[in-house]
């Protein structure tokens, strides 16, 4: 709970192996998060991720060009994850949201893909 008594907003990005787009989601959110002192608690996890991995080289150079910082990111399977205490899940395509309210079927109507949550349509709704 926060100084005010209210829960935490808690949110998690979903991708395959949590070791790229779901992982950069994440260290940007939660950047945001500290910058902006947001009350809101940031997670990550992949539907395919081996727990444990790193993330990929390329997005952790990618992450770095916004001064983000992902090199200690460890992936998390979703199956491993706190996805059920979500308040928002944002998945990285309609594939992954189909998946997780195929898994997680009580989540609905809190799981979006990222760009379907950001009201932006252009080039489909995949990142």
């Amino acid at each position: 709970m926060s100084k005010e008594g209210v829960k935490k907003m808690k949110i998690m990005f979903i991708c395959t192996g949590n070791i790229c787009r779901s992982a950069m989601a994440d260290g940007m959110m939660k950047k945001l998060v500290e910058e902006k002192n947001l009350d809101i608690e940031v997670y990550s996890a992949g539907i395919y991720a081996e727990t444990g991995d790193y993330a990929t080289y390329n997005a952790i150079e990618a992450s770095r060009m916004f001064d983000v910082n992902i090199a200690l990111h460890r992936a998390t399977n979703v199956r491993d994850s706190l996805i059920e205490e979500m308040d928002l899940v944002l998945c990285a395509t309609k594939s992954h949201k189909q998946t997780i309210l195929t898994m997680y079927p009580d989540l609905k109507g809190k799981v979006y893909t990222i760009k379907e949550y950001a009201g932006i349509d252009k080039e489909g709704i995949n990142v």
